[in-house]
């Protein structure tokens, strides 16, 4: 089974790569699962960094729950360019935006 909260309270998390159910500026990375929300969150809180993997039908989205807000993501990858008024202002918070590339 998945490692409980307490287990993942004790590992050394450098860098996090999270995939999300949704992106958006007020809710941050969210995601449908509460069990998986909260795994996500104490990871990400634990992370030296946080890399959203966000395809482009999530961005604008809200899911059931927030596991990161944007003080705690240093990068946002995605597989195509975000909305003209998105990537300002994830780059005037300091967020990395990685559009790749097939």
């Amino acid at each position: 089974g998945a490692p409980s909260e307490e287990a993942i309270a004790r590992m050394n998390i450098t860098r996090a790569f999270c995939g999300a159910a949704g992106f958006t500026l007020q809710d941050g990375l969210t995601d449908l699962g509460m069990g998986f929300v909260e795994q996500k969150r104490v990871i990400c809180k634990l992370a030296r960094k946080v890399v959203g993997l966000v395809d482009y039908t999530k961005i604008g989205i809200t899911s059931l729950a927030s596991f990161a807000g944007l003080e705690d993501i240093e990068t946002i990858v995605t597989d195509r360019p975000l909305p003209k008024d998105l990537l300002p202002a994830l780059q005037e918070r300091g967020i990395q935006v990685i559009v790749a590339r097939a």
